[in-house]
């Protein structure tokens, strides 16, 4: 009756959060050690779920200080870090670090893009345009160079970005 915490004594959920309707919307599976928001049954670490017809996110991270607002995605030896860059002016990061849990956004930016709309790849500007990605076969690479990625520029056609295939020794 009403919301609140309720203790549960099953093998499964050892506690839940009930709202004011008492639907459960927050429970604790200890059995396989997962947490369901708007669930009773979990089926990843942590779930959130929703069923509306809204078109606002289900997962929200804010920043109040001057530190970054981010997530942070790793396995052994690798670590990704996405989000906005307080210190550097408010831009969407995507960074790596090659040790887990150890991201900073700001230190090996892979992607960045500012509020703008100006996109940087790998320390690379993206110059404004219309970006494509498309593959070309040239009959003639240089040495080594095939599987690379390129840029390639006609005065008469925009820029396409794409891996060089065919030709050359490799």
């Amino acid at each position: 009756t009403g919301g609140g915490f309720r203790p549960l004594t099953d093998a499964v959920l050892a506690l839940s959060i009930k709202d004011a309707s008492a639907n459960e919307f927050v429970v604790f599976d200890t059995l396989n050690r997962r947490v369901g928001i708007g669930t009773v049954s979990p089926t990843d670490n942590l779930q959130i779920s929703i069923t509306s017809t809204q078109t606002t996110p289900q997962f929200y991270i804010r920043q109040d200080g001057i530190g970054d607002a981010a997530l942070e995605l790793s396995i052994v030896g690798d670590s990704y870090i996405i989000g906005i860059d307080n210190s550097d002016l408010d831009k969407f990061k995507i960074s790596y670090s090659a040790t887990a849990g150890a991201g900073i956004l700001g230190t090996n930016d892979r992607l960045v893009i500012d509020s703008t709309g100006i996109v940087t790849i790998s320390g690379k500007l993206i110059n404004g345009n219309t970006m494509r990605l498309k593959g070309y076969t040239v009959a003639t690479l240089p040495a080594g160079t095939q599987g690379d990625t390129a840029f390639v520029t006609d005065a008469s056609a925009p820029t396409y970005l794409g891996a060089l295939v065919g030709g050359g020794a490799v």
